[in-house]
């Protein structure tokens, strides 16, 4: 489970007739590094797509991801600069391309900008989360603020959710930290009663979480 931009109400291949349809493979890159910046955005019709950091050594550390019916680049329009992202295809998509004459065509309409911004706050929110996670100095506490940043979670008044967690080596990565890493961390939490495996999924408890996280943060 990713953080994730469900932007499926927000915008549909219709608010773009004069744009044209790509597609990419699975593992395909938006924005690499070795291309000259050039503005331009996109909206995904199908398929999910991973939105991370590149390091200088190359090393990507992924930050959420977005689903059918969200825009990707839109910024670079509005502050006229390239992106600082990379967007990979994590399985086969069909997306929107989107130059700036089509962008400025739809961009005039007040009820274009209202959806624009229900984007950008749901996109403050993913980027304010994964800023949050990344910023913690111990693993344990990135990991436990990604626990408690996932979307199940979104009726406060549950006491525990049961979810199926990304690999170790996707947590390590989303986290930036080793594999090994994780695996102590997780069962840590575990030892603390803060997660339980329960038929295929993995139950955690809120409170316990943020108990031991208090607890982390004072030792």
């Amino acid at each position: 489970m990713h953080p994730q931009d469900t932007g499926s109400d927000i915008f549909t291949v219709a608010d773009f007739p004069e744009a044209e349809v790509v597609e990419l493979k699975q593992g395909a890159v938006l924005y690499p590094a070795r291309e000259a910046p050039e503005i331009r955005a996109f909206l995904l019709i199908s398929g999910e797509m991973q939105v991370a950091i590149q390091g200088m050594g190359g090393r990507h550390t992924p930050l959420y991801v977005l689903s059918s019916g969200t825009l990707i680049g839109e910024v670079g329009f509005m502050a006229q600069e390239a992106s600082l992202t990379v967007v990979e295809a994590l399985m086969a998509c069909r997306l929107l391309k989107i130059d700036e004459f089509v962008w400025r065509a739809v961009s005039c309409r007040p009820e274009f900008h209202r959806r624009l911004n229900v984007l950008l706050h749901r996109r403050l929110l993913l980027s304010h989360q994964a800023v949050r996670r990344l910023g913690q100095g111990k693993v344990l506490q990135r990991l436990g603020v990604y626990l408690l940043d996932l979307p199940q979670w979104r009726d406060a008044a549950v006491a525990w959710i049961d979810v199926r967690l990304p690999t170790h080596a996707m947590l390590a990565r989303m986290l930036n930290c080793t594999r090994e890493r994780i695996t102590r961390s997780l069962q840590q939490l575990a030892r603390s009663g803060c997660l339980e495996k329960k038929e295929g999924h993995l139950r955690i408890y809120r409170q316990c979480l943020i108990d031991t996280l208090k607890e982390v943060d004072r030792s």
